[in-house]
């Protein structure tokens, strides 16, 4: 019988496109410390965007209470300062533009390790669950990303 964290990571899977094909257990997610930080456009109250969100953090082994998230719109500079992350994920173009000071497309953002701030921390652009939403096609994408950061935040 399938348990229901299981069952939760399959149907991620399965809605970022990727076809399951062997059952594995897979531990609770623990909190971390307070080290890795998401950083999005302002807060937009969309519970399917949220949903996808979760269901990110999940694939990497995350839930929403381990993590920190800090908008654009509010003081994210300072919480910065203040969390001192080891690893910054930036939810969308608006996020990866403000962090990265650039205009280039997200398209050409993604993929990569940038170094945030003087500290040099860790900085990855992947797309925002709103943009998801709309643009299903890119979730495996999204998958890559989760991956990339999964790994990074690993060796931290």
């Amino acid at each position: 019988m399938v348990n229901n964290q299981e069952s939760l990571h399959a149907q991620y899977l399965n809605a970022m496109g990727i076809q399951v094909w062997v059952r594995r257990n897979i531990p609770d997610p623990t909190p971390p410390p307070a080290n890795l930080m998401f950083i999005a456009e302002a807060p937009k109250e969309n519970e399917k965007a949220d949903k996808i969100f979760d269901a990110m953090l999940y694939a990497i082994d995350f839930k929403r209470e381990s993590i920190n998230i800090a908008y654009i719109c509010d003081n994210f500079l300072e919480q910065i300062a203040s969390i001192k992350p080891t690893l910054i994920v930036a939810l969308g173009r608006i996020a990866a533009h403000e962090l990265l000071k650039t205009d280039t497309l997200i398209t050409q953002l993604r993929s990569q390790v940038f170094e945030y701030g003087d500290e040099k921390i860790p900085l990855i652009v992947t797309y925002h669950p709103k943009y998801l939403l709309h643009r299903p096609t890119e979730k495996a994408n999204a998958w890559q990303d989760l991956q990339l950061i999964a790994k990074i935040f690993t060796k931290q």
